[in-house]
């Protein structure tokens, strides 16, 4: 095979990689905390918390959790899972799991800033350098891996508040059906002429006060859904695991 087709065939499958997984299933019934309508009618600004929240995954040092998202796109969901990496000077590490012949498929941020993907075996340890804003980048929902950090993520909700969204959280945990176990739910919502439409719904252990679950919403539409589980914090990663 020619180097250029070689070269386009390898940018091919690792486009695939991140943006969705082998499978994709029609769309299901949605919880009911999926609504685009607020879930909390007597919600309170959650502004202050939304302050300590921030303060907290700042200060997290070297972190990871396994990350599972599914989008909507037409009339499918299109899947994907990994686990992330991350060092407070920005170094990210991706790791695909699970994927078929993508499984083992690396990216990473290294801390002077270069990005970098590596196929896995089956795609014969192929590297490839990315730009910041390459498509290759994107997850189904859209977001670049390199800004699923925590303080990246949380910092959509205080970009949303400053062009004058509503943050607003329930005073108490409350159990919805998506996640199980009582969580704080915090919301950014923007007025339309139904109401308060969500912008983001973010659902927040009460104890590690870090998101469990992350819902997006578009056009007054349910959009994606990020979940976030075996978090380890306080970590220490070695420089050399963010470069390839």
């Amino acid at each position: 095979m020619p180097r250029f087709k070689w070269f386009r065939s390898l940018c091919l499958l690792l486009s695939l990689m991140i943006a969705s997984q082998a499978v994709m299933a029609k769309t299901a019934d949605q919880p009911a905390d999926s609504s685009a309508s607020s879930i909390l009618p007597e919600g309170k600004s959650g502004t202050a918390l939304l302050d300590q929240v921030m303060r907290h995954v700042n200060n997290l040092g070297d972190y990871k959790y396994d990350g599972f998202q599914e989008a909507r796109v037409g009339s499918k969901v299109v899947k994907s899972l990994g686990t992330f990496y991350f060092k407070p000077v920005r170094a990210v590490r991706l790791e695909v799991k699970g994927y078929g012949c993508k499984t083992g498929c690396i990216l990473v941020r290294s801390p002077d800033g270069k990005i970098t993907g590596k196929g896995g075996p089956q795609l014969w340890g192929m590297k490839m350098t990315l730009a910041p804003d390459s498509r290759l980048l994107r997850m189904p929902n859209g977001i670049r891996v390199t800004e699923c950090d925590l303080p990246t993520l949380f910092k959509r909700l205080t970009t949303q508040a400053a062009s004058g969204c509503k943050i607003v959280s329930a005073g108490e945990p409350i159990t919805v059906e998506s996640v199980g176990t009582p969580v704080i739910v915090m919301e950014s919502q923007v007025d339309s002429e139904s109401g308060a439409a969500v912008l983001d719904r973010v659902f927040i252990d009460p104890n590690q006060k870090l998101p469990v679950q992350w819902d997006l919403f578009e056009n007054g539409n349910f959009y994606s859904r990020s979940k976030f589980d075996n978090y380890q914090i306080n970590a220490h990663w070695d420089d050399s695991q963010f470069k390839l």
